[in-house]
């Protein structure tokens, strides 16, 4: 689902009381509020899927070397799940990219596969 426009809309509506509306949202959860941008939470989004709607995440570490711009412009242009970045971890709301990811040994891997789909 790469639609974020539609996907923040659904996530919004399933919010007991968020205390902001539709449009602060797009603001508050996405590091590229772009609607064609790439689905990396910011915490604010983190907290929202993972404490109000307890959504299930999967962790993955992160060697920081892997870390770097390339990496991240790469994780921005092929998920299609939400994900969030810490220092040396990634959280997947997508458990088939988790599966990948984990089966090709770790993300590097994964996004390189991807390219060559």
């Amino acid at each position: 689902m790469k639609n974020k426009d539609l996907l923040t809309q659904t996530l919004y509506e399933k919010i007991p009381e968020p205390g902001y509306n539709l449009e602060q949202a797009q603001l508050i959860w996405w590091c590229n509020v772009r609607a064609t941008g790439g689905l990396r939470l910011t915490q604010e989004g983190w907290k929202v899927l993972k404490r109000d709607l307890e959504l299930e995440s999967y962790s993955i570490n992160l060697d920081k070397k892997e870390i770097n711009k390339q990496f991240i412009l790469d994780l921005d242009r092929k998920l299609t799940t939400p994900y969030f970045i810490e220092r040396d971890r990634i959280h997947l709301f997508g458990s088939r990219e988790a599966v990948m990811a984990l089966l090709h040994g770790n993300m590097s891997r994964y996004l390189e596969s991807l390219a060559r789909s």
